[in-house]
Parts: structure tokens; C-alpha cells; sequence
């Protein structure tokens, strides 16, 4: 990032969208609509418009789900497990839109998104064996 004190220069930066922008004398916000003196408001810098209830910025969760209609379980990992189960059941994931309706059977928080989805590649592993039904019977209190 190059800086300059005088109003004959421009200063330039590299924006979050890859390329780079540049602010005009006088103005305080570039091209890209990024204001240059304000930091990213995100996981990196702890915070974000969206909230957390609480969690940090960095939590993920590994879920699995129940198909009420075809006793299919689906597994996977997100942040919102309320948001997602509802794009589960509102047909927007392809691979559970004819399995509908879905409901958490089992939640299991993560600290970042790199162990939420190793967790998730081995509960899928040994799914439908004596551990994955172990893993049910004892998450009676977790969801």
C-alpha cells in the first residue's frame, strides 16, 4: 500500500476483490466501493455483520440430518445449522431434494472450518456402521 500526504498524489491499494483500486484525490472511497482506511470486517479481524449468538467468528459445526420420509442420513458442516437445514428443505441442495423433509439429529460445534470438515469426512466414513449408530444413540442431548 503506497501512501502519500499530498493531495497531488493517489492512493492506491490492493482491494479484497483482487484487483486494484485506486483513490482520487479529495475522495475517500474508491472504484470498488471499499473504503481504504477501514479494516475488513470478518474472521480475520473478529467480527462481522452477521454475529455469531455468542461463538466466535471461527466456529463451525458438523451436523447430521434425518430423513423423515426415507430414513437416509445426510452429513455435512456449516456455521448455520439453522439456515442450512432450511436450504435443505426448501429443495436447494441437490443431492437432499428428494429425500425431503430433514431434521438435526445431531450437532457437534468445531473450532475452525479445516476440523469441522476432517470430523465430517469421519463420521461419513464409518457411516451406517456400529459407530455412526453409537454416535446417535449417544447425542440424545446434544441437538
Amino acid at each position: 500500500m503506497t501512501r502519500s500526504h499530498s493531495w497531488g498524489w493517489v492512493l492506491a491499494f490492493r482491494c479484497f476483490r483482487r484487483y486494484a483500486c485506486a483513490v482520487l484525490p479529495g475522495s475517500s472511497n474508491p472504484a470498488c466501493g471499499r473504503d481504504p482506511h477501514r479494516q475488513r470486517a470478518g474472521p480475520r479481524h473478529g467480527g462481522g455483520a452477521r454475529g455469531g449468538g455468542g461463538r466466535t467468528a471461527l466456529m463451525h459445526d458438523v451436523y447430521i440430518l434425518h430423513s423423515t420420509v426415507t430414513d437416509r442420513y445426510y452429513i455435512g458442516s456449516t456455521k448455520n445449522v439453522t439456515r442450512r437445514l432450511r436450504e435443505h428443505n426448501a429443495g436447494k441442495v441437490k443431492s437432499t431434494r428428494s429425500y425431503r423433509p430433514y431434521r438435526v439429529v445431531y450437532v457437534e460445534p468445531m473450532g475452525k472450518r479445516t476440523e469441522a470438515l476432517q470430523r465430517e469426512r469421519k463420521i461419513k466414513r464409518y457411516k451406517g456402521g456400529n459407530a455412526f449408530h453409537k454416535l446417535l444413540q449417544n447425542s440424545s442431548g446434544v441437538v
